[in-house]
Formats: structure tokens, sequence, C-alpha cells
């Protein structure tokens, strides 16, 4: 059983995690923002770069949408 600290920084941090591993994201750019346990180490900037990326992944905006993988990178 996963445990998430009880701070909302900790939760979307969790949220983003599990985003990112249902869409097999692997760039490591977001180690720091998916490592929900060390969430009192990010910096200021951090967490808005965390609160721009968790909107940009709203679940109502995701909610009945489909993802492809470009893997031609022509899109």
């Amino acid at each position: 059983m996963v445990q998430i600290p009880n701070d909302p920084i900790a939760k979307l941090m969790y949220y983003l995690d599990i985003v990112c591993t249902l869409v097999e994201y692997k760039d490591h750019s977001l180690d720091r923002l998916r490592n929900y346990s060390n969430y009192k180490n990010l910096s200021d900037n951090e967490v808005r770069v965390l609160y721009i990326t968790c909107a940009a992944l709203d679940p109502d905006e995701l909610i009945g949408k489909v993802m492809f993988e470009d893997e031609d990178g022509d899109l």
C-alpha cells in the first residue's frame, strides 16, 4: 500500500507520478516533481512548475481522451 504524506504538494506529486506511470513517461526531467516522499525538498519554483504541470494534466481535461505515442515524432 502506498503511503502519501498528508500534504497538498505531496498529493499533487503523487498524481503526477501516477499520470507519468500510466503514459509510460520515462524522461528523468520530472523525477524531482514525482518523488512525493521528498515533497519538502522542492523549491518554490519547482512547486510552481508542479502546479502548472498538474493543471495541464487535469483529469477533467483527460476524461474521454485517448493518447497515442508519436513514435515517428511527426506530431
